[in-house]
């Protein structure tokens, strides 16, 4: 969530142009996850860069009833695993 409100640089509480690319850069570097860039930029289109839609979004990582297809993120249990709780 940090990340996503880190880069809502201008604080209007949506998320545009440049603003975009830099989320997509932090969210690529975020350990532990599979990012689906070009479905998270759709999601983003779909709702006008609104902060608490985008925050919605991440959310929904941890739910099992979002389609695949719809998916932003997905865990990857072997990433984590390996790294083990530090």
């Amino acid at each position: 969530m940090s990340v996503v409100l880190a880069s809502d640089l201008d604080g209007t509480f949506t998320i545009t142009g440049a603003e975009v690319d830099v989320l997509v850069l932090r969210m690529q570097n975020v350990e532990g996850i599979t990012f689906h860039e070009e479905t998270f930029r759709q999601k983003i289109d779909e709702t006008d860069g609104s902060v608490e839609m985008i925050i919605q979004v991440v959310r929904e990582m941890y739910n099992d009833d979002v389609p695949e297809e719809e998916q932003v993120f997905e865990l990857d249990v072997n990433q984590v695993s390996s790294r083990g709780l530090q």
